[in-house]
């Protein structure tokens, strides 16, 4: 039954015939197949899914140990409104596991945790771990699908999947409440050859999008100096900053960028 669902491409019954194959419930036991599903899972939208994953490549249960990877993992899973997996990696970024470490990341990552609310309980009152020491064992019921486990045709009716996560927020313009973020990377412009040769210099001066990560997600020119807005695009997309906060959640910001072309 879940191998004629998740074949229809039906996230649940992916996440739920993984758990059965990492466990050899009613299957051989295949931890590389359970990772294969669960993949499949994840890239259904299975928000859960991703989260269990993450645990495998965090033990190497199935996969190849890949602590970066998993990090990728946890992020789609805690953009899918997982509690569990925000609260994962709030302690990654905080001990630099898998990823740079990251405080402020980390502390938004714990507001965003909390603010989803408890941790998803199964129906068989466990949850899944996905902490540094790297196991993971997903509780019966992965993501509401299976009661007390899979063994033979005892199974339970499978729950709902996760409601869609909510639109992406507008980004704000940095004015009054609304610090203007930190630069944390800078990038240099590369002058163009034909801009020197011309003697042309001066300042393009931009409107750029920070997404909630602090990485810019869009650019534009305001003052343009022709030769050059190229290069200052191309600079300015690579700078990072670090995330805005409104209220204890990251959101996007908008804000005037200079780039500037002197020549020696």
């Amino acid at each position: 039954m879940f191998q004629q669902a998740c074949d229809k491409g039906s996230p649940v019954a992916c996440a739920n015939l993984g758990y059965a194959y990492l466990r050899g419930d009613g299957v051989t036991k295949d931890e590389g197949h359970a990772a294969a599903l669960y993949q499949r899972a994840c890239d259904s939208g299975g928000a859960p899914a991703c989260n269990y994953l993450a645990g495998m490549y965090t033990g190497g249960r199935g996969v190849t140990k890949d602590l970066a990877r998993a990090a990728t993992l946890l992020e789609r899973s805690c953009d899918g409104n997982f509690a569990d997996a925000c609260r994962t990696l709030s302690q990654r970024y905080d001990q630099g596991i898998g990823v740079g470490r990251n405080p402020t990341r980390a502390a938004e990552l714990a507001r965003r945790a909390a603010q989803l609310g408890a941790s998803q309980n199964t129906s068989g009152g466990g949850r899944a771990g996905t902490g540094p020491e790297g196991t993971t064992t997903p509780p019966p019921g992965i993501v509401g699908g299976v009661v007390g486990g899979i063994s033979g045709k005892t199974v339970g009716a499978a729950a709902p999947p996760p409601p869609p996560p909510p639109p992406p927020q507008r980004p704000v313009r940095v004015g009054g409440d609304i610090k203007q973020p930190t630069k944390i990377k800078h990038v240099n412009p590369v002058y163009p050859p034909i801009a020197q040769s011309s003697r042309v210099q001066g300042v393009v001066v931009l409107e750029a999008v920070i997404g909630p990560k602090g990485n810019v997600t869009d650019a534009r020119v305001l003052r343009s100096i022709p030769l050059l807005d190229q290069a200052a695009l191309d600079a300015v997309k690579q700078w990072e900053f670090t995330p805005t906060l409104l209220k204890g959640v990251a959101v996007p910001v908008i804000m005037t960028v200079t780039v500037s072309f002197a020549l020696q």
